[in-house]
């Protein structure tokens, strides 16, 4: 069972493009945040490069990060692509956490497991992004593990943000209303 989450995680890891998916679905998503998240990475960019110039014995540090921002610049530059890659690429690791689920309770046996855990996250993720439906529709074992683990005091307790509107309804709202104005003609 060891060997089965280790590769699960490396799976993860490699096949699961959180932050690509949830950057370029959000900037796709809300016009705003597809107009403020590559201004706020341009703004951080010259902050680093400013603090390079006053703490040069910190270069190796902020070059880490500024490239970092950097990445994220080039994945806006084509957020539907880059977005439909990284739903693509996970497709399959959806598939064998299907297929898991089919023998087991839970993604490794019949434990909770660190590897329920990290899906765990990653299905919340998922429905943040309002793509959960789409990707669970045609994999019922998973649909079924998703409610349970739900429901489980410790998903509870851990506070999971999975959705926008249930947790902080009023920014929620006030997000919307200044999406409209700032997507509306008027601007």
């Amino acid at each position: 069972m060891d060997g089965q989450i280790k590769d699960l995680v490396d799976r993860y890891n490699n096949e699961v493009l959180i932050e690509q998916m949830s950057m370029c679905a959000w900037s796709l998503q809300n016009k705003f945040m597809g107009f403020m998240i590559p201004k706020h990475l341009n703004n951080s960019i010259s902050s680093l490069k400013a603090m390079k110039t006053k703490h040069p014995e910190m270069t190796e540090l902020l070059d880490k990060k500024i490239n970092l921002l950097l990445y994220r610049q080039r994945l806006l530059q084509s957020p539907q692509s880059n977005s439909d890659d990284a739903f693509e690429r996970m497709q399959e690791l959806l598939d064998q956490l299907e297929s898991n689920l089919s023998e087991s309770a839970f993604i490794c046996g019949p434990s909770y497991t660190f590897a329920d855990c990290l899906f765990t996250i990653l299905l919340a993720r998922l429905k943040m992004l309002e793509v959960i439906d789409k990707n669970l529709e045609k994999r019922p074992k998973l649909a079924a593990w998703w409610e349970k683990v739900q429901k489980r005091p410790s998903y509870k307790k851990a506070g999971i943000v999975d959705s926008s509107e249930s947790q902080f309804p009023h920014w929620s709202t006030i997000l919307k209303n200044v999406c409209s104005v700032m997507c509306s003609d008027k601007y």
